[in-house]
């Protein structure tokens, strides 16, 4: 009986050695959950870096709102210190921004800029005022977003990336959690983070989203949904404000937004076990939009997380184990596939014709293109001013892989209402303010008719109608009958004094064919007729009315590359503007008109250079006032009065020092000084400039929402001083 007893204890010891051999234990699956913050989410970069260094594996990931873009980027198989790296190289204010580069504007978007005319706008559409639904649209973030993903590939679902993954957004209809599980992973990343007012909601499977914070700013029991069985959360917190700081509208609803987030945060943590670790990265008053400094944050991530790592080392595996948990996940990256096929997903057009969207975007079928490329062509379609944003994605078919181009027009359109301001003083009397309106009504038909009107009111009245109709096909001709009206006063300047006050009114109908060359460059061609007629109102007797009729033939060309237009620190802008007034086409004075400049700027860090020349010339007897060439003014011989110089010929050198600094607590300050040569050898005002005059200026300035701020002082010749207090660029 005993030897029987023995041999069945034998027995169960190898069966069951056998069993533990054949089916080790299985290791618990842990699960990373990343809370939004904003910029404090950069912080989780820092706790990846730990995990990793710990040999912790992760086998889902779930975030929400700054933390969907850490894990998304970390579920598609970036490790953090490409990550840090990536962070430590984004020009956040041009990343954060839905402008495309100034060189990659429209002619249009440019030559509004050049009239002091911001970007920013409203819209009129069935007779209806209709704002933007955010301040960003997200343009820019998101092709950002699409770098991290480049060498993914394409997944149907978030699970069969690396590490499987889930974005956390709220569904502004229902106020209800929607955890993004398949479709574009960029989209879904871009989705979780749209802050409420800042960033607008974005459109997935006809839902509208935003930041997931509202609703589940640290989703525990989604990653326990994914089948986490332990979960290591990262909760960054989001302080609120004190009360002496909530001082606006926009402070309110900024608290609000902070109490919600607590409010379910503060649930979640309820739901953490005793085998779950909790980390709770420092961060003190590090302000949730302060992306330039943000990679600082990784630092204080990293250290959060070694104060947790005693709990965190059970967790740990074994050099060989971690090394094949990397080879597992790494052998799940999807492949990219050649691109054989583009299309345009129309289904959110409204107005924009299909033909218009193919001819802009150059990538076609079949073509092998880089990201730079892929992204200048949807910037490209987006500076047309049709589209919220232009995103894409890819699809698997029968015949391969399919770059899927998604523009989605605006809401607000199609007529677009956009303003500026002009205001200047000398302190001494002389003041300018001018508002200015600028409206443009798109796709009038289906061809791509536009009516433009533009309105100055102020020192400065003029109103201009144009019609803009695209002479059709691949061609970049268009055809623009205008109408022209505008009346000012101004000072008569003889001998360096103001004589005397005359008004000018002009009107005019005209026809021009303009060509646009590429985006950075517009040639015109065209005929003017109409009046003007110059009246002293207050000043010296001598002075008499004059009338005039306009036959004008015009040609223009205009080259704008610079990368920004009041201070630019890199490119070039050229223009030629001839104007011949023969008598043929019933013009009252006979004369030629050549006027030409060009401006190069570039940069050593911030430190910003530009060099600009300008020349002009009439011909003819008898003059027309209106005519006539200027110098005097800010960085136009500075140290004179606006106008103070005016002639048939003239000459202009110009070299300015501009200083990038972050003096007031912003990076939008500029100091610089200017030197400026001046000579007009055929002065109709006062006696002849027998020399050069030179001048100089030393300025400060702020760049603003309704534009730069500038102070300045001139220096002339013979004691010349001027003040110059202004917005806009002169």
């Amino acid at each position: 009986m005993r030897a029987f007893s023995a041999s069945v204890l034998l027995f169960l010891a190898v069966f069951h050695s056998s069993v533990l051999a054949a089916d080790p234990p299985q290791r618990p699956k842990i699960g990373l959950v990343l809370s939004g913050g904003g910029a404090r989410g950069v912080a989780h970069i820092g706790v990846l870096k730990v995990l990793e260094d710990m040999r912790i594996p992760v086998d889902y990931v779930v975030g929400t709102s700054m933390g969907s873009i850490v894990a998304g980027a970390y579920a598609m198989g970036n490790r953090p210190d490409d990550l840090e790296k990536r962070i430590a190289g984004v020009e956040w204010n041009k990343v954060l921004t839905d402008s495309p580069p100034r060189l990659e504007r429209s002619t249009y978007a440019k030559a509004t800029e050049r009239k002091n005319i911001v970007s920013g706008e409203i819209g009129f559409s069935d007779a209806e005022m209709r704002l933007p639904r955010g301040l960003n649209y997200g343009q820019q973030i998101e092709f950002f977003f699409h770098t991290l993903a480049a060498n993914t590939g394409d997944v149907a679902h978030f699970d069969e990336l690396d590490i499987p993954f889930r974005a956390v957004a709220t569904d502004i209809e229902n106020g209800k959690m929607v955890v993004l599980e398949r479709g574009g992973i960029a989209r879904a990343m871009r989705a979780s983070m749209s802050v409420p007012g800042v960033f607008a909601p974005v459109e997935i499977d006809d839902r509208a989203l935003l930041d997931g914070g509202l609703v589940r700013n640290l989703p525990v029991d989604v990653v326990r949904g994914m089948g986490a069985d332990i979960v290591i959360a990262v909760n960054l917190g989001t302080p609120l404000l004190k009360r002496d700081q909530i001082v606006s509208a926009f402070g309110v609803g900024q608290q609000m937004l902070n109490i919600l987030t607590e409010q379910n945060v503060e649930a979640s943590l309820r739901e953490l076990t005793t085998r779950d670790v909790l980390i709770l990265p420092q961060l003190g008053d590090f302000s949730a939009a302060d992306f330039e400094n943000s990679a600082k944050t990784i630092d204080m991530g990293a250290a959060a997380a070694r104060v947790a790592a005693e709990r965190l080392a059970p967790l740990a595996l074994s050099e060989a184990d971690f090394q094949a948990h990397l080879a597992a996940r790494a052998a799940r990256h999807p492949a990219v596939v050649k691109v054989n096929s583009v299309r345009i997903d129309t289904r959110q057009l409204k107005h924009v014709s299909e033909r218009f969207i193919n001819r802009k975007f150059s990538i076609k079928p079949g073509q092998q293109f880089s990201t730079a490329e892929l992204h200048a062509n949807m910037n490209s379609l987006y500076s047309t001013g049709d589209f919220e944003n232009v995103t894409h994605r890819f699809e698997h078919g029968p015949d391969g892989r399919t770059l899927v181009i998604e523009p989605v027009e605006k809401q607000w359109g199609p007529n677009y209402l956009q303003a500026g301001v002009r205001l200047s003083t000398d302190l001494a009397g002389e003041s300018d303010f001018t508002i200015l309106l600028a409206h443009r009504g798109k796709w009038l038909t289906r061809s791509g008719l536009e009516w433009r009107n533009t309105v100055s009111l102020g020192q400065f009245n003029s109103f201009t109608s144009q019609l803009y109709q695209p002479l059709g096909g691949e061609s970049r001709w268009y055809i623009a009958p205008t109408v022209r009206f505008s009346q000012n006063k101004d000072n008569l300047i003889i001998n360096d004094k103001a004589v005397a006050t005359y008004s000018a009114k002009h009107a005019s109908v005209g026809i021009d064919l303009v060509n646009h060359v590429d985006d950075d460059s517009t040639f015109k061609v065209g005929l003017e007729r109409g009046t003007e007629r110059s009246d002293p109102s207050i000043g010296v007797s001598q002075l008499t009315s004059e009338r005039n009729q306009i036959g004008v033939i015009k040609l223009e060309y205009v080259q704008d590359r610079l990368d920004d237009w009041v201070f630019p620190s890199s490119g070039n802008f050229t223009f030629v503007n001839a104007r011949i007034a023969p008598t043929s086409v019933r013009s009252t004075l006979a004369y030629k008109r050549l006027d030409m400049g060009h401006e190069r700027a570039w940069n050593s860090g911030a430190h910003r250079f530009s060099v600009a020349g300008r020349a002009g010339k009439l011909w003819g007897d008898d003059l027309p006032l209106m005519e006539l060439f200027s110098l005097g003014g800010f960085l136009n011989l500075s140290g004179y009065q606006a106008r103070q110089f005016l002639g048939g010929d003239y000459l202009f050198g110009r070299g300015v020092y501009t200083l990038k600094t972050t003096l007031l607590g912003t990076r939008n300050v500029y100091l610089g000084a200017s030197v400026e040569i001046g000579k007009m050898t055929r002065r109709l005002n006062g006696d002849p400039m027998e020399r050069v005059q030179f001048a100089n200026s030393l300025f400060g300035a702020v760049n603003t929402a309704l534009g730069p701020f500038t102070v300045a002082v001139g220096i002339g010749e013979r004691g010349n001083q001027t003040f110059y207090l202004f917005f806009g660029k002169p």
